[in-house]
């Protein structure tokens, strides 16, 4: 790895889904919309997750920079909706003091896997680019930029 590109990885527990974190209530009319106890309780332990493991990879805050974030998913069932987690999931990586703000986080692929272990979990891959990445790092950290799609039909191509 060139030093264009610096990678850090996370292991934590399954986000809440975004359909059941929030609750409603009326006021004045008009609905007002929180995030529940639980849901809370469940951000707070995902960020103490992020943050632990934040000080032993040594990962820097990073202020005003975009960090491109990859997650694999392991062990989850066939049919849950996995972007749904994603407001947590950020979230809680903004409120561990990783980034700034979690509006300079993108997300790429997310991926299922299934091993031999029962444990749901994630592997969170947050990749900082300084400049201009090399050809070589494009390929290495992001193949999927480059992959060939189903019936053999090829997308375009980003040039570096």
């Amino acid at each position: 790895m060139s030093d264009g590109i610096q990678k850090y990885k996370f292991k934590v527990s399954v986000p809440m889904s975004v359909n059941s974190i929030y609750k409603s209530a009326f006021s004045h009319g008009k609905a007002h919309f929180y995030l529940d106890t639980k849901a809370k309780e469940a951000k707070e332990s995902l960020a103490k997750d992020f943050m632990i493991q934040r000080l032993e990879n040594k990962c820097p805050h990073f202020e005003d920079v975009i960090v491109i974030m990859e997650v694999f998913y392991y062990n989850i069932r066939v049919n849950r909706d996995l972007d749904n987690t994603h407001k947590m999931l950020q979230d809680a990586i903004a409120d561990s003091q990783i980034i700034d703000n979690d509006y300079n986080i993108i997300p790429r692929p997310i991926w299922r896997i299934k091993n031999k272990e029962k444990e749901q979990y994630l592997i969170v891959y947050l990749y900082e680019a300084k400049g201009i990445p090399s050809v070589e790092d494009m390929n290495i950290y992001f193949p999927w930029l480059n992959e060939v799609k189903e019936n053999g039909r090829e997308e375009p191509k980003i040039k570096w």
